[in-house]
């Protein structure tokens, strides 16, 4: 008799952790899945923000054989050393430093 007991109590706890944990994996996996379509859909706007932008003209107005106004042996060392990769380089670095700034010092502070 004691021994049935002793059988129902250990299968009862038993299935209760297993339950508990049922019940918080689905949970994981639902605050998961809310997570993934939310940053999916941000990542579609900013892929339809930048599908908007034409690069073409940009790197066209940049490009350092459109500054007619130089002469031909400055405009070559400045292609040679690749001057306008180099700016791109320095603007992209300035920007994500900018970004990195609105990131608030007590979410970064451990």
């Amino acid at each position: 008799m004691l021994n049935k007991i002793i059988d129902f109590c250990s299968k009862f706890w038993g299935q209760f952790i297993d339950l508990i944990k049922w019940v918080f994996e689905t949970i994981f996996i639902l605050i998961s899945s809310l997570f993934y379509y939310i940053f999916d859909a941000f990542l579609t706007v900013i892929e339809t923000i930048f599908n908007t932008i034409n690069f073409a003209e940009i790197t066209a107005l940049t490009s350092i054989q459109s500054w007619t106004g130089l002469d031909t042996q400055i405009i070559w060392v400045l292609n040679y050393i690749n001057l306008t990769t180099c700016l791109g380089f320095i603007i992209a670095a300035y920007s994500i430093r900018l970004l990195l700034n609105l990131i608030p010092a007590s979410l970064t502070r451990i």
